[in-house]
């Protein structure tokens, strides 16, 4: 038996620039972005800005989405 249910969450953080800081210094983007030549400090600011002007700054609230897979063996 398989089940997937699409979940939402209410989330947040203090700012818009720490969610951009958040998505680009914790996971592999940030490397990525050096990598191939750009600045991680500017894209953070024009993330933060982008986010800040569409969703609002401080505090700085999103919906996050999961897809829940639950598979039992019968």
């Amino acid at each position: 038996q398989v089940r997937m249910e699409a979940v939402r969450l209410a989330c947040g953080t203090p700012s818009a620039r720490d969610f951009a800081v958040g998505q680009l210094r914790g996971p592999p983007r940030g490397q990525l972005i050096e990598q191939r030549g750009g600045n991680v400090d500017a894209v953070i600011d024009q993330v933060a800005a982008d986010l800040a002007r569409l969703l609002g700054d401080k505090p700085f609230r999103y919906t996050a989405q999961a897809l829940v897979v639950e598979a039992r063996a019968v």
